[in-house]
């Protein structure tokens, strides 16, 4: 019988905090901090791939966007794999999908085929660790969720943070080519990840969803087929629903603050794949351009301290502190053409990622307090989607119009 084991374990037990959670929390880091790093990377490497293949740079550009959008796209199908084979088979194989696909794309002779390894294996293996962990997390901590969120959530400021000059610094030592092999060399770190993911032994909140028995019970024989029959139509229906997780979708906060997620996602993706081109069109070197990633991954952290500390001590509520991060992000968006400077490029990259961080940090915290265990993940999946869809019209938009 299929089990829920990345959600539902079993045993009656007060709720701990913390054990093999902290493990947890550090593979966290490493699987953000690889994954986002790795987009960040190929924001690096889309000028040299347009010109290696004579394409326009807006569809490299897009081909990054969507290696990031296709991690969230197929959330929900993913769902019910962690939820029938558990979350560390899944990830594994996802681990060694996206390290196949950097090693394939490395190879590849067209763009068309760097664009498929890129996404369809890079992207999609990657797809499954941010949201898998953060739910497992939820697993193991209550009371200091907000701080372990905090540390695995620092992973992606400290991928941005490094990734870009040493990508840079790749491309420029050995090639495209072998930058990419190393790539896949380090994205192989999350095989390790993968295999130390396990949830919790004890209890979680399972208020808002229960698990849907996975045999039908026999109609009295005395039942007529056509009521048989529907019995078990309406059993099969609530299956589905229950294993996708459906029933996220009719809470009115979670579809708010999903499409408050989807406008701040859709004004970062774009600028985020194109900062680094952005910046030497602009009139900075490549390696001065290679470090804006830097300087956003500074202001992301100052951001995810700042969230977290004032939503952990109260001072500010979740809600009021996502509109402030929205704001600050808009603010500076704005500035951003008419600023040419370096130093001035650099303290807008830092403020937008502040406010960026800010957004994405309230967001988890938001989402933990409205559902319970058990159904976080879904949730997680399905606003997941949303985002993809975001990422890919903001991809598209921002290079055609680049």
């Amino acid at each position: 019988m299929a089990a829920d084991r990345c959600q539902n374990e079993s045993a009656n037990r007060h709720y701990e905090e913390g054990g093999w959670g902290w493990i947890v929390v550090i593979a966290t880091f490493t699987a953000e901090m690889i994954v986002f790093g790795n987009i960040k990377a190929l924001g690096v490497f889309v000028e040299t791939i347009a010109k290696e293949f004579d394409t326009d740079l807006w569809l490299t550009g897009w081909v990054a966007s969507l290696s990031l959008a296709v991690q969230l796209l197929m959330g929900p199908l993913l769902l019910p794999l962690l939820r029938m084979f558990g979350c560390r088979p899944v990830l594994l194989l996802s681990g060694v999908m996206a390290t196949v696909g950097y090693i394939l794309a490395a190879q590849s002779h067209t763009f068309v085929e760097w664009g498929v390894f890129v996404v369809c294996f890079a992207g999609l293996g990657s797809g499954c660790f941010i949201y898998a962990l953060v739910s497992l997390l939820a697993t193991y901590f209550k009371k200091y969720y907000p701080l372990v969120v905090l540390i695995g959530d620092l992973g992606m400021s400290c991928g941005t943070l490094i990734y870009g000059p040493i990508t840079q610094v790749l491309l420029d030592t050995y090639g495209w080519r072998w930058a990419m092999m190393i790539i896949a060399g380090l994205t192989f770190h999350l095989v390790p990840v993968a295999a130390v993911a396990k949830t919790s032994n004890v209890d979680r909140d399972q208020q808002s969803y229960h698990r849907i028995p996975q045999t039908v019970e026999r109609s009295p024989s005395n039942t007529s087929p056509r009521l048989q029959k529907s019995a078990e139509d309406e059993h099969c229906c609530s299956k589905m629903l229950a294993t996708f997780d459906f029933g996220v979708l009719t809470d009115v906060r979670f579809l708010l603050v999903s499409l408050a997620c989807c406008v701040v996602a859709f004004c970062f993706v774009g600028w985020a794949v194109y900062v680094v081109p952005h910046g030497i069109d602009q009139g900075l070197s490549p390696m001065q351009a290679s470090f804006l990633p830097t300087s956003f991954a500074v202001g992301n952290i100052i951001g995810k301290l700042v969230a977290t500390l004032f939503v952990q001590i109260e001072l500010v509520q979740a809600r009021w502190a996502m509109c402030i991060g929205a704001l600050l992000a808009s603010i500076f968006f704005f500035v951003d053409p008419f600023m040419a400077s370096y130093a001035g490029l650099l303290i807008v990259t830092m403020v937008i990622g502040t406010g960026n961080a800010i957004c994405n940090t309230v967001k988890l915290l938001l989402f933990r307090n409205m559902t319970s265990d058990d159904r976080l993940l879904g949730m997680l999946m399905w606003q997941g989607l949303f985002l993809g869809f975001s990422d890919v019209l903001s991809g598209f938009a921002s290079g055609k119009y680049l």
